[in-house]
């Protein structure tokens, strides 16, 4: 997560964007597409992967960076320091709005981009200065796939930010820092806010990685032991397949690796894991354990066997006992299904 700001210094005939424009955008891949688009003005490329680890309320403070930074370290992500410089640069960059003429937040439709985008919109609300100089771009479809010359082409479709939308994603974004969900289940029954188009679905995918009432996974960790159950003997391969089960992919292969680590090393694991010797972090073998087909089946419930110690936004969820569980439709507090 270093170096993330960058100025390039564009002919004036290639520069499509003022100088003094700063891009917000939503990742290291786009950013270096970007790069080449031929858009002027200064870039930053935002990568904290806000759907693991715990989230506070506050954006932009030393305390938030210092809790992001010591998780997202722990779960293997990167070292303390450079993360913690990473997540600072970040910050810096935004805090530095004033340097600019305006500001333009470059962000997708899927889970990842979403939740960037009520992070950024609950930092415009205590920055109405900014907030007065922000537009915002938010395709349906993935950026980092584009050429140089079609990202440039998304240019002219950037939006002012309007005061709906601030008001609707700092409200999503205090629902999910929240210590219980119950505020975000609300904002999805009631279809969030139409202003932001994309948010609904992506908080109710977020939901689903509560533990189910019936067997206790996540959609993530059941869709991974799903893929080593259907012949994906391979995490790059079970990688794949759990891509093409999302409707609007978000996870990255470091976080799928998380997720397995995380299985494979619980009291009763439903997966065990087997590195390749000589190849890529992804090169592992997959096996389901005679529990992960219980999990699996509803037979047996994860959370009764192995417990939890893990955090969604601003939800501790941890212990054997009862818990936040998903049901399909909405979040209760229960223990188990099973008798």
């Amino acid at each position: 997560m270093r170096d993330l700001v960058y100025r390039r210094e564009m002919p004036p005939a290639a520069t499509l964007a003022p100088a003094t424009t700063l891009h917000v955008l939503n990742g290291d891949v786009v950013r270096a597409v970007f790069g080449r688009s031929g858009l002027g003005g200064a870039a930053v490329a935002w990568t904290d992967v806000l759907h693991e680890g715990p989230v506070r309320a506050e954006v932009g403070t030393a305390e938030t960076r210092r809790v992001r930074a010591e998780y997202l370290s722990a779960a293997g992500y990167g070292s303390r320091e450079d993360l913690a410089a990473g997540l600072l640069a970040q910050d810096e960059a935004l805090a530095r709005w004033f340097d600019y003429d305006e500001i333009v937040f470059w962000l997708e439709h899927d889970l990842f981009d979403q939740l960037l985008l009520i992070r950024h919109l609950a930092w415009l609300s205590g920055s109405l200065g900014a907030a007065s100089r922000s537009r915002l771009i938010v395709a349906g479809d993935y950026l980092g796939p584009l050429s140089p010359e079609q990202l440039a082409a998304l240019w002219p479709t950037a939006q002012h930010v309007t005061v709906e939308q601030i008001t609707a994603g700092t409200h999503a974004w205090e629902a999910f820092t929240a210590d219980e969900p119950h505020h975000l289940a609300r904002a999805v029954d009631e279809g969030v806010a139409g202003s932001l188009p994309f948010l609904h679905a992506a908080l109710e995918r977020l939901l689903e990685e509560y533990p189910s009432i019936e067997g206790g996974l996540g959609r993530s960790e059941r869709q991974m032991l799903t893929a080593v159950d259907e012949g994906h003997e391979t995490l790059a391969s079970a990688f794949v397949a759990c891509q093409g089960m999302e409707t609007r992919i978000f996870m990255g292969d470091a976080t799928f690796l998380q997720i397995a680590r995380r299985l494979a090393s619980a009291l009763h694991p439903p997966l065990e894991l087997t590195p390749i010797a000589g190849r890529d972090r992804m090169a592992v073998r997959a096996k389901l354990t005679p529990v992960g087909r219980a999990f699996l089946a509803g037979e047996a419930d994860y959370v009764r066997l192995n417990g939890l110690d893990r955090w969604i936004g601003g939800v501790y969820l941890s212990g054997f006992g009862p818990t936040w569980r998903w049901t399909g439709s909405t979040i209760v507090v229960a223990d188990t299904a099973l008798a």
